[in-house]
């Protein structure tokens, strides 16, 4: 029986909203902040979860999970195999009351759900680590999507598969691992004051797509030139300039599909607007992460060593998880 889940959290560098259409690319990598998941014996099922000082309530995502497993699996929750007690630490994710930071954070509780109870099933017996995170995120998608009502899977396949990569969206979404010698380095991350609302995000996302057709396909277009391109430089390790024009224009539409949507994550009535207009002024290639303006990340340029000036204190260090999640 295993005693402990490990999941990371993740990070979406392109490909913003495009993800979310069949064939929409973006690169996104696993992020060293960790869900933990710690598997106790107990006389029933149980639940309970810790997210910035506040109790996390995991019943809607425990359902799908469970709603998911039964198409498969003949289960339900008084099966005597899953009479465990489930503590889900996912402080990592959270601020201090319990603002999402922007990690990923409901992908990775589902991905550390599902591959307890796989674990419990015996699904992930007599594999591979890699055929046990493709079997876990067949199904964490699954579930992630029916808890959320649709959604790409990048942060799931992130969270799953760890380091970095190239992810196409779709009903049967596909990962490609990029190595994690082509990225820039360090990386930096900068929090706004607002998190993001994901289903909403996704919502006005589909109706803008029903309204514009022609305006669609064009952003998905130059969103997939652009993840591509980024995913080229990372790839044959290209000069940070190559990969800040390539993330530039991973920017440009981002910047475009958010103001269509009025979610301009880089307005000045916003924090992380302010921290971004900072961030580039000071010769950082940097760009906003995801659906709102909770999260953006950023890479030192040539010039932004040779400016005068120091480090804002806006930023903090981030950190590429080499693995995705791992159970023991």
């Amino acid at each position: 029986m295993i005693r402990e889940v490990l999941v990371p959290g993740n990070l979406l560098l392109s490909g913003e909203y495009a993800v979310t259409l069949p064939g929409g690319r973006g690169v996104a990598l696993a992020l060293h902040k960790t869900l933990r998941l710690c598997i106790e014996p107990a006389p029933a099922f149980s639940f309970r979860g810790s997210a910035g000082g506040r109790s996390l309530n995991g019943k809607r995502l425990i359902r799908a999970v469970f709603k998911v497993l039964a198409k498969e699996y003949n289960i339900h929750k008084i099966d005597s195999r899953f009479f465990y007690a489930l503590h889900a630490d996912s402080e990592d994710f959270y601020a201090s009351g319990g603002r999402k930071l922007g990690y990923g954070s409901s992908a990775a509780l589902v991905v550390a759900l599902v591959t307890a109870m796989l674990s419990r099933l015996g699904a992930l017996e007599k594999r591979s680590r890699q055929e046990g995170r493709e079997r876990i995120a067949r199904f964490a998608l699954a579930a992630h999507r029916l808890y959320q009502g649709g959604g790409s899977g990048y942060d799931v396949y992130a969270s799953t598969f760890g380091g970095l990569g190239l992810f196409t969206g779709g009903k049967r979404p596909n990962w490609k691992a990029l190595p994690m010698a082509g990225l820039p380095h360090p990386l930096y991350l900068a929090h706004g004051t607002e998190a993001a609302r994901s289903g909403e995000a996704a919502q006005s996302f589909s109706a803008w797509c029903a309204q514009h057709p022609r305006e669609m396909n064009e952003f998905l277009r130059a969103s997939n030139r652009a993840s591509l391109a980024l995913a080229r430089a990372i790839r044959k390790a290209k000069p940070v300039s190559v990969f800040a024009g390539a993330l530039e224009a991973a920017r440009d539409c981002g910047l475009y599909i958010g103001r269509e949507l009025g979610r301009d994550p880089e307005s000045g009535e916003n924090t992380l607007g302010a921290r971004l207009a900072a961030l580039r002024e000071m010769g950082y290639a940097a760009k906003a992460s995801g659906a709102g303006d909770e999260l953006a990340f950023a890479f030192r340029t040539q010039s932004a060593y040779t400016s005068s000036y120091s480090a804002p204190d806006c930023i903090e260090g981030g950190e590429i998880a080499h693995e995705g999640v791992q159970w023991h």
